[in-house]
């Protein structure tokens, strides 16, 4: 779920964050997910898209993120190198790099 790279800070928050949250709750989330359909509707998304995604991320493993990038028209798809599943937590310098020039690519 980490990159072996995530400092022992934000493990440690995560695992506090993680054991706070009542287990039903965790349950619902992912039965909502999985459950969740719309593969066909990605092709309708007419705004520039950026996605990303930890190349170490063994909960929504990039080869999701990249069909979502096959699909969605005008996307970007940036894999981030050392990161697991909580990008913006283990990375946010590379979130906040990428996010500032996916906004300017996109004229803003």
């Amino acid at each position: 779920m980490l990159s072996p790279a995530t400092p022992e800070e934000v493990i440690d928050w995560i695992m506090t964050d993680l054991t706070n949250n009542p287990r039903r709750n965790f349950f619902e989330v992912a039965k909502s997910l999985w459950n969740w359909e719309a593969g066909d509707k990605l092709a309708a998304i007419n705004v520039p898209t950026l996605i990303m995604v930890g190349k170490e991320d063994n909960k929504t493993p990039p080869h999701f993120s990249r069909l979502l990038h096959e699909k969605i028209p005008n996307s970007k798809l940036v894999v981030v190198e050392n990161c697991g599943h909580y990008l913006l937590m283990e990375r946010p310098d590379i979130v906040n790099t990428e996010i500032i020039r996916f906004l300017k690519d996109a004229g803003y």
